[in-house]
């Protein structure tokens, strides 16, 4: 059997590899395993991603691809509701962005990391999430 971490590691990689598909596929064998009253477990992610982001370079092309990938790691995690796992790789794409002064990624990020929160019944730190949040960016219709 795959250890869990073994699995972060393959999934990192295939996001970064942009093999979406693959990563897909793999969480969601992860998650088929799993009974139908157990939620995803943390699968380790934030080490791995944490690995791969020291792996790349530092040049500025290196940092957008290390910030892409890390965002991709954490839409992926969401998407199939790996909570604590999109959390923290959203917590990274929000350090990372705010590190390289890069607005593109970061309050959708900082709003994706709240929702995780919120889906953990992390009330208070969804809270102070929200906060970070400007003002009408999850409203869908602004002009209302």
């Amino acid at each position: 059997m795959v250890s869990l971490h073994s699995i972060s590691e393959k999934f990192v990689f295939l996001i970064f590899e942009k093999r979406y598909d693959d990563a897909e596929v793999l969480l969601r064998k992860h998650r088929g395993a799993l009974t139908a009253d157990e939620t995803p477990r943390s699968l380790g992610v934030e080490e791995a991603l944490r690995n791969k982001v020291g792996q790349i370079g530092s040049d500025p092309a290196a940092q957008r691809w290390t910030l892409a990938g890390s965002y991709m790691v954490a839409s992926r995690l969401r998407d199939l509701e790996y909570w604590n796992d999109a959390e923290a790789a959203y917590r990274q794409v929000i350090e990372l962005s705010l590190a390289m002064d890069e607005a593109f990624f970061l309050n959708d990020a900082r709003l994706n990391r709240a929702v995780c929160l919120k889906n953990l019944g992390r009330a208070r730190e969804y809270e102070q999430a929200m906060a970070e949040v400007p003002k009408g960016y999850s409203d869908p219709d602004p002009w209302h």
